[in-house]
C-alpha cells in the first residue's frame, strides 16, 4: 500500500523526505553531547562531622541513629555507613523508580529530629545526591606573571573563579592549591604580665587610701573619748561646764560624720564596674554606713543627756557614762571596718587579676561580641519603617589591632587594647599546599557542570570565558589539562567517521554484487535519510548525543540497508525478468514487505525487554536500543516508500547485466545444499558441537563489565605514607612528573594534594588519603602508545622512587561510579571475630593467583590513647568522667575561628592562641593537671595520672556497616595476566571451605557482583527478546513451525559471537552480552527471507526440497548482501578505529562474528530443519483456500 502511493506521488515522498532534512538539521544543532547517557543514581550520602569522636563513638553515636532512622524511608533498598575519625558517612540505595527530590526532604526531616537529641560537637548532617555531574568536565590551570602565591589566590578566587561561575551551566568551581590566609591572634604572657602589676598598683593606692581615711576616723574618736572622761569628773562640780563639754563632742560627732559622709561619696564613685572588684568596695561602703548611723545614735544620746543634766546631777552622771560606752562602740566598728577592707583586698586582687580573665577563650568571645552587626528590628516614623542595625563589622587589621578589650576605670590604668596584649599577624597554610603544572607550581580549577546541560557546550564556553580573562589580564595563563568536552568531541569525530566509512563500505558492496550504479545510487541515498530521520526521533525522545547513543547509530548503519536492499534487489530482479518499472517497483516492494517488516521488528524487539530490566544496566543502554530501533523503523519506512520511488524513475531503462562469477556461486551452493540435505543429522550435530566448544573457549577469557576506553586523558594517584612529611613527598611527586614527562605523547601533567573532586565514595571504605597526590595527565592527540602501554611505562619509570604511583588508563571512564576488582564483604557483629574472620578472607585472596595490593583495612589502624577513669579516685577530688574528658579535650583541641575579618578584598578567619601553647603529646598528656574544687569550694589540680590510667591503643582507622551489622571489606586488584572474573571464582571456591560462625557471612561483592547483576539482567533481556522474535514470526508466517526452525539460527549466530571474542582475545563483557542480545533479532532476518521464500514458492506448488534449493539459490544474493553490509559497516567499529569505539567494539566483534558463522550455516541448517520437521503436503494457496471454504 504505502509503495503503491509512493509511486503513484513521488512528490509526497520528497517531500517528506525533506521536512525529515530540515528538521534533522534543527535537531542536530540543538542536541546536547554528552559523555554518557543521563543516569539517575538512586544513591544519597548523609556526612555528619563529629571532631575529636573515634570510629566507635562516630558508629554508637551517629551513624546507628542515622541508618536506623533512615530504615525505614520510603523505597529504600539498602543501607550502609562508614565510621571514620570525626565523620561518619552512611550511604543510601533506593529503588531506581525512587524520586529522589521527595526523598531528600523527608531525609532532612528526619535528620532534623536527630539532630536535636546530639550534643552540639556534631555539625549539621549533610546530603549529597549522586549523580554523573558530579565529575569533574574541565579542569583548568592558572598562572599569572608577577604575582606571589597569595595574591594569585585572592586573584583566582576574588576575580577568576566569579566569572568562570557566571557561564551558564558550570555548578561550583573548586579552587585546588591555593593558599589559604588567616590572622593570627597571639597572646603575650609578659605583656599581659606587666599591665597585671600596673592594675595591682592601681588597685593597692586605692585601698591605702581608704584604710587611711578610716584609721583618721579612729584616732580622732580616741582623741574625743578622753575629754569625755575628764567632763564626767568635772560634771558634778559644774554642770554647766558639762554641759558645755557635750555640746562640743557633739560638734566633733557631727563633724566625723560628715567626713565619714564625704568618704562614702568617694568609695561610691570608685565603682569599677567590675563585679568582683566593687562587691569588696560595697563592703567597705556598708561598714563606714553603719558608722554613720551610730554615730547619729551617739549624737542624739548628747542631746537627750543635756536635757536630762538640768534635772539632776545625779541623772546627768549616768547619761555622761552612757555617752561613753557609745563612743566605745563607735572605735570598735571602725576596727571592725579596717578589718573587713584588709580582708576584702585579697579578693579585688584575684578579682582584678588580668591573667585570668585576658584568656585564649575570653579574648576569643570579646572578639566575636565586638565584631558584631545584626539588625535589631524596625521603628516606625510618618507611616516608615526604618531598620536599625547595631554594631558594626571590622574590615581591617588595624581595626582589630585598635580594639578595646577592657577599661578598668582606675586611676593610672589606661583601657586595654588588643595590640597591649596580642601580636596580630597574617599566617597562610602554603606549607601544606601542593600543586604542580609540569613541574611548575599553579592553581587548579576543578570544573562540574549543571544537570542537563550538555558536556561539550559547557566546557567550550568555560575556556572561552578563560580566554577572554586572559586577553583582558595582561600575563594570565589559563591552560587546560582535562577536558571532558574535547574527549566528547573526539568520540563524535570517530563515530561520524566509522559511520561514513561503515556506510562506504556497505555502498561499496552493493555495488559489488549488483553491478549497477543506479541501484546502488537509491540504497546510498537511503542512508543519509534514514540516519537523520533517527536523529530527529532522538532529538524528540531526548536522547543525548553520547557515546552509547552514537555508538547504537554507528552499529545500525550496516542494518540500515538491510531493509533497502532487499527491496531494491527485488525490484531488480524483477525488472530483469522484464516486468515494467512502475509494476516492478510495487510488486517487488510488496513481495518482501512482510518479511522486512517482520525483520524489523525481530531486530527492534530485542531492545524492548531492556525496560524489564534495572540498575546501571538500564540506564545505560536504553539509549542505544532507542536509537538502534528508531534507524531500523526509519529505514523500513524509507525502503517501502522512497526506494520503490526512486526505484521506479532510475530502473526506468534498465539493461539486464550478467553475474557470471555470482552466478556461479549461487549454482555451487545449490549443489552443497542438496548434499547437506541428505546428511541433516550430521550438519545438526557438527553446529550443535561448534556451539559448546566456542562458548566453553569464549568463557575462559573470562568475564568483565566494560571495557576499558582510550583518551587522551589519564590520572594517577601517588599514595603517600603516614609517616612521610609533605616537603618529601612534594620532591618525590616532582621527581615523577619529570619522568612522566619525558614519555613522547605526554603533552601536561598537573598534580594536586588530595583527590581533587573525584568520584570514590561510592566505593565503601575506600575513601582515600587527603595527603595523596593526585595527578592529571593530558596525551597528544596524535598518541602513538594505547592508554594501557603509556601506563605500563609511567609504572615502570617511576618505581623504586620512596612512594607508590597507580595509574587509572582513563580519566573518563564510568569506573569511578563503582569499586573494581575483587571486594570479599565479611559481615558479623563482633568486631574481635570480625577482623579474624576477615584475616583468613584476605589469606585466600593472597595465595589466589593474580591478585594484587590486597587490603582488609585492618593494615591502616589508627594508634590512639585510651584514657580510663578510675570513678572512685576522681569521686574524691569530685570529678566526674565528664568533668575530666572537658579537661582534656580543651588541651588537645584545635584551634577554632574566634571571628570573621572581612575586607574589601577577601574574609579571613582570625584564631586566638597563646604563646605558651605547644603541642599535646603522650608524655604531657600524662603530666597534665586537672582542674578541682573542693567541698569548701576552693580551686586546686590534681594529676591526671592520679584519677586515670593511660594507655596506648590502637583501633580500626573506619568501621563500616551494612543493614546495621558490621562489616569488613577485603579487597584486591587484578593484575594484567588475570581476569576479574576468573579470579573471583578462583575465590568463591576457596571462600565455601571456610568455617563461618553462626550469624556471620562472607559474600563476594564488587566488580564480580556488578557484573554478575548486569549479565543476570541481560539473560532475562535475551530470554524474553528471544520470546519476543518467536512471537512476531508466528504473526507473521500465521505457523508455529516456521518460526521454530528459524529459531535456530540463534545458536549458530551464538557460536560465531563466541568464537569472534575468542579469537580476538576479548572477554565476555556485558557489552558483548548486548552484542549477543542484539545479534539474536539480526541473524533471524536472513531465516524469514529464506523460508518466507520457500513458503511462496510451495504455495505456486513446487515441492519441498526443490523450493529449499530454489529459495537458497534465489535468496542467497539479498542474504549475503544485508550481511555483508552489516559487517563491513561494522568493521571500523570492531577493529577499534577511532576514540570512544573501543566502548562497542566487544559487540561489534560479536556482531560480525555471528553474522559471518550464522549467515552461511544459516544457508544450510536452516534448508535442513525445514526438511526435517516440514511435511511433504501441498501449500498450493488456491488449494488451501477452497479446503477453508469447505469447513
Amino acid at each position: 500500500m504505502i509503495s503503491k502511493i509512493s509511486v503513484k506521488k513521488p512528490y509526497t515522498v520528497i517531500v517528506g523526505i525533506v521536512l525529515v532534512l530540515i528538521l534533522g538539521y534543527i535537531a542536530v544543532t540543538r542536541m546536547s553531547t554528552d559523555l554518557l547517557p543521563s543516569m539517575n543514581f538512586p544513591y544519597a550520602i548523609v556526612i555528619t562531622s563529629d571532631v575529636g569522636a573515634s570510629p566507635e563513638e562516630v558508629e554508637k553515636k551517629i551513624s546507628a541513629p542515622i541508618e536506623a532512622a533512615m530504615a525505614s524511608m520510603t523505597d529504600i533498598k539498602k543501607v550502609s555507613s562508614v565510621s571514620q575519625d570525626n565523620v561518619s558517612m552512611v550511604v543510601l540505595e533506593f529503588e531506581q523508580n525512587a524520586n529522589m527530590d521527595a526523598i531528600t526532604v523527608e531525609m532532612r526531616e528526619s535528620l532534623d529530629a536527630l539532630k536535636a537529641q546530639w550534643d552540639d560537637n556534631v555539625g549539621n548532617p549533610g546530603i549529597m545526591k549522586i549523580n554523573p555531574d558530579m565529575m569533574p568536565i574541565l579542569i583548568s590551570a592558572i598562572s599569572k606573571e608577577g604575582m606571589s602565591a597569595q595574591e594569585l589566590t585572592e586573584y583566582v578566587e576574588n576575580e577568576v573563579v566569579p566569572e568562570v561561575e557566571s557561564v551558564a551551566g558550570i555548578a561550583r568551581v573548586t579552587v585546588s592549591g591555593g593558599i589559604k590566609t588567616t590572622i593570627e591572634i597571639t597572646l603575650d604572657s609578659d605583656k599581659i604580665a606587666k599591665l597585671n602589676k600596673e592594675v595591682r598598683k592601681a588597685l593597692s593606692k586605692k585601698f591605702a587610701d581608704a584604710e587611711a581615711d578610716i584609721r583618721k576616723a579612729r584616732n580622732s574618736l580616741n582623741s574625743r573619748g578622753s575629754q569625755l572622761k575628764s567632763g564626767q569628773d568635772k560634771l558634778i562640780a559644774s554642770t554647766t561646764e558639762a554641759v558645755n563639754k557635750l555640746t562640743d563632742q557633739k560638734v566633733e560627732l557631727m563633724q566625723s560624720k560628715a567626713k565619714l559622709n564625704e568618704k562614702l561619696v568617694e568609695m561610691k564613685a570608685s565603682l569599677t564596674g567590675n563585679e568582683q572588684i566593687d562587691a569588696t568596695i560595697q563592703r567597705g561602703i556598708k561598714s563606714i554606713e553603719k558608722n554613720i548611723k551610730q554615730m547619729e545614735a551617739g549624737i542624739e544620746t548628747i542631746n537627750d543627756n543635756l536635757a536630762k543634766l538640768h534635772a539632776t546631777q545625779i541623772s546627768g552622771a549616768v547619761d555622761m557614762g552612757s555617752a561613753s560606752a557609745q563612743m566605745a562602740s563607735g572605735k570598735t566598728s571602725l576596727s571592725d571596718a579596717l578589718a573587713s577592707l584588709k580582708e576584702s583586698k585579697k579578693a579585688a586582687y584575684d578579682a582584678a587579676d588580668l591573667t585570668k580573665i585576658l584568656t585564649q577563650e575570653a579574648v576569643g568571645g570579646m572578639l566575636s561580641a565586638q565584631n558584631f552587626d545584626m539588625p535589631a528590628g524596625y521603628v516606625e516614623k510618618n507611616g516608615e519603617k526604618y531598620l536599625i542595625r547595631v554594631g558594626d563589622d571590622l574590615s581591617e587589621k588595624k581595626e582589630l589591632d585598635n580594639l578595646i578589650l577592657l577599661d578598668m576605670d582606675l586611676k593610672g590604668v589606661k583601657p586595654i587594647y588588643l595590640k597591649d596584649i596580642a601580636k596580630v599577624t597574617f599566617v597562610d597554610d602554603s606549607s601544606d599546599v601542593y600543586t604542580s603544572i609540569n613541574g611548575e607550581p599553579g592553581i587548579l580549577l576543578t570544573m562540574e557542570k549543571q544537570t542537563g546541560y550538555s558536556t561539550g557546550d559547557v566546557t567550550k564556553a568555560a575556556i572561552a570565558k578563560m580566554e577572554s580573562l586572559e586577553k583582558q589580564e595582561k600575563g594570565l595563563n589559563a591552560e587546560t589539562i582535562m577536558d571532558q568536552g574535547i574527549y566528547i568531541g573526539y568520540i563524535v569525530n570517530s563515530v561520524v567517521q566509522n559511520m561514513v566509512v561503515g556506510g562506504l563500505l556497505a555502498i561499496l558492496i552493493l555495488f559489488l554484487f549488483l553491478r549497477d550504479l543506479k541501484p546502488t545510487l537509491v540504497i546510498a541515498i537511503s542512508i543519509p535519510v534514514s540516519v537523520v530521520t533517527a536523529v530527529v526521533l532522538m532529538y524528540f525522545s531526548n536522547v543525548t548525543l553520547n557515546v552509547i547513543s552514537l555508538s547504537g547509530l554507528a552499529l545500525g548503519i550496516g542494518m540500515l540497508v538491510d531493509n533497502s536492499i532487499v527491496v531494491i534487489e527485488n525490484i531488480y530482479r524483477l525488472r530483469n525478468l522484464g516486468l515494467p518499472v512502475k509494476e516492478a517497483a510495487v510488486k517487488g516492494a510488496k513481495q518482501v514487505a512482510g518479511a522486512i517488516v517482520a525483520s524489523t521488528l525481530t531486530t527492534a524487539c530485542v531492545f524492548l525487554p531492556i525496560v524489564f530490566t534495572d540498575g546501571i544496566t538500564r540506564q545505560l543502554f536504553v539509549d542505544m536500543g532507542l536509537t538502534i530501533a528508531y534507524s531500523l523503523f526509519a529505514s523500513l519506512l524509507i525502503a517501502l516508500s522512497f526506494v520503490p520511488m526512486m526505484a521506479s524513475g532510475v530502473l526506468a531503462k534498465n539493461k539486464e547485466k550478467e553475474h557470471k562469477i555470482f552466478d556461479r556461486i549461487q549454482n555451487a551452493y545449490a549443489s552443497v545444499l542438496k548434499g547437506a540435505l541428505r546428511v541433516k543429522p550430521l550438519v545438526l550435530l557438527l553446529a550443535l558441537g561448534l556451539l559448546v566448544a566456542s562458548a566453553y573457549a569464549s568463557m575462559s577469557r573470562g568475564t568483565a563489565f566494560l571495557p576499558s576506553m582510550e583518551s587522551t586523558q589519564m590520572t594517577a594517584t601517588m599514595e603517600v605514607p603516614k609517616e612521610m612529611k609533605l616537603d618529601e613527598a612534594r620532591a618525590i611527586s616532582d621527581k615523577m612528573i619529570a619522568k612522566i614527562m619525558e614519555i613522547k605523547d605526554v603533552e601536561t601533567v598537573g598534580a594536586m594534594t588530595g583527590s581533587g573532586g573525584g568520584m570514590g565514595m561510592m566505593s565503601m571504605g575506600n575513601s582515600g588519603n587527603s595527603r595523596d597526590i593526585t595527578m592529571y595527565l593530558l596525551l597528544k592527540e596524535d598518541k602513538s602508545l594505547s592508554n594501557v602501554q603509556i601506563a605500563k611505562q609511567i609504572e615502570e619509570k617511576t618505581k623504586n622512587m620512596g612512594a607508590k604511583l597507580t595509574v587509572q588508563t582513563s580519566a573518563m571512564d564510568i569506573s569511578s561510579f563503582m569499586a573494581s576488582g575483587i571486594q570479599v564483604h565479611v559481615e558479623g557483629r563482633d568486631l574481635d571475630k570480625l577482623q579474624g574472620l576477615a584475616k583468613q578472607v584476605q589469606d585466600v585472596v593472597e595465595k589466589t593467583p593474580g591478585t594484587k595490593e590486597i587490603s582488609s583495612g585492618m593494615d591502616e589502624m589508627t594508634n590512639g590513647v585510651k584514657i580510663t577513669v578510675d570513678k572512685k579516685k576522681a569521686a574524691k577530688y569530685s570529678l566526674t568522667v565528664a568533668q575530666v574528658f572537658q579537661n582534656v579535650s580543651k588541651e588537645v583541641a584545635d584551634a577554632k575561628s574566634a571571628t570573621t575579618l572581612s575586607t574589601d578584598t577577601a574574609d579571613y578567619d582570625v584564631f586566638v592562641k597563646s604563646d605558651q601553647e605547644t603541642d599535646m603529646t603522650i608524655a604531657k598528656l600524662k603530666k597534665m593537671k586537672l582542674d578541682y574544687k573542693t567541698m569548701e569550694g576552693e580551686e586546686k589540680k590534681v594529676s591526671l595520672k592520679k584519677v586515670a590510667s593511660i594507655q596506648n591503643q590502637a583501633s580500626l582507622s573506619q568501621i563500616s556497616r551494612e543493614a546495621q551489622n558490621r562489616y569488613i571489606n577485603v579487597t584486591a586488584q587484578i593484575d594484567e595476566k588475570h581476569n576479574v572474573g576468573l579470579v573471583s571464582n578462583a575465590i568463591k571456591k576457596e571462600l565455601k571451605k571456610l568455617s563461618v560462625p553462626e550469624g556471620y557471612s562472607v559474600s563476594m561483592a564488587g566488580e564480580d557482583e556488578t557484573i554478575n547483576d548486569a549479565m543476570k539482567q541481560l539473560t532475562l533481556m535475551l530470554l524474553v527478546a528471544v520470546a519476543f522474535i518467536y512471537l512476531i514470526m508466528v504473526a507473521q508466517f500465521q505457523s508455529l513451525l516456521s518460526p521454530f526452525i528459524i529459531m535456530f539460527t540463534i545458536p549458530l549466530a551464538f557460536t560465531g559471537g563466541f568464537l569472534g571474542l575468542f579469537l580476538t582475545g576479548n572477554e565476555v563483557s556485558v557489552i558483548a552480552m548486548l552484542g549477543f542480545v542484539m545479534l539474536a533479532g539480526i541473524i533471524v532476518n536472513n531465516g524469514i527471507v529464506l523460508v518466507d521464500y520457500v513458503n511462496q514458492l510451495r504455495e505456486t506448488g513446487m515441492d519441498k526440497k526443490t523450493a529449499l534449493i530454489e529459495a537458497g539459490r534465489t535468496r542467497l544474493r539479498p542474504i549475503m548482501m544485508t550481511a555483508l553490509t552489516t559487517i563491513l559497516a561494522m568493521s571500523t567499529t570492531a577493529i577499534g578505529a577511532g576514540m570512544g569505539s573501543d566502548m562497542v567494539q566487544p559487540m561489534a566483534i560479536v556482531t560480525i562474528g555471528g553474522l559471518i558463522y550464522g549467515t552461511l550455516l544459516t544457508l544450510f541448517v536452516v534448508p535442513c530443519m525445514y526438511d526435517l520437521l516440514h511435511r511433504e503436503k501441498s501449500m498450493v494457496k488456491e488449494e488451501i483456500d477452497d479446503d477453508i471454504s469447505n469447513l
